[in-house]
């Protein structure tokens, strides 16, 4: 059987030029190649792509970069790809992260009111954002407790009202604030648990 007319299909060869360095070259092939009885037998895409890689040493690698921005265009559709998923996986992390943050922890275990006393209230911010900071103490079993610093809207409290606490009995340095709402709850307060020190009884 003759050997089919060349496709016309351009493909790139490795050559070496003048200054022996290696070059590609465009050439044109006939996909055709020599059957067992000497006869010319067509030789399809796939097959004919890995003889001419290890006729002329061009590789697969060597062909895309001869498409030019055909090529280049998938690789940068394969790389946007694996960012978009990348953000995607630390964007639902991060949302996860927030929601536990603000959810907080079990306050159920805070079943104990005790109130507190506030010392050195000073009036901090203004607008709706007014309010007072103060450091504050109370006292479980004899034993007081103080916690540093904390902030409370002017429309929760004013100086002068009382501060009460809610607080766990077998771990009274733990508690949060709560002006009103009923101990025990798995959500007391929009706030963390806090952790008070051992002190002696304030002063003021």
């Amino acid at each position: 059987m003759a050997c089919p007319a060349p496709s016309g299909v351009v493909c790139v060869r490795r050559e070496v030029d003048t200054n022996g360095e290696g070059v590609l070259r465009p050439h044109r092939l006939a996909r055709c190649a020599t059957g067992r009885a000497g006869e010319r037998r067509p030789r399809d895409d796939a097959e004919g792509d890995r003889v001419r890689d290890r006729q002329d040493g061009t590789s697969a690698r060597d062909v895309v970069a001869a498409r030019g921005p055909a090529g280049r265009c998938r690789l940068v559709k394969a790389l946007g790809c694996v960012v978009v998923v990348g953000l995607l996986v630390v964007g639902g992390f991060l949302g996860l992260t927030a929601w536990l943050i603000a959810r907080g922890d079990d306050q159920s275990d805070l079943t104990r009111r005790v109130t507190a006393t506030a010392i050195d209230p000073r009036a901090v911010g203004t607008g709706s954002g007014s309010g007072h900071e103060c450091a504050y103490a109370y006292r479980v079993d004899g034993q007081w407790y103080g916690y540093d610093s904390y902030f409370v809207n002017d429309r929760a409290w004013s100086p002068g009202d009382p501060v009460t606490v809610c607080v766990d009995p077998d771990d009274p340095r733990r508690h949060v604030v709560s002006m009103s709402a009923p101990c025990g709850q798995e959500r007391i307060s929009g706030n963390s648990v806090k952790e008070a020190s051992p002190q002696e009884a304030p002063t003021s």
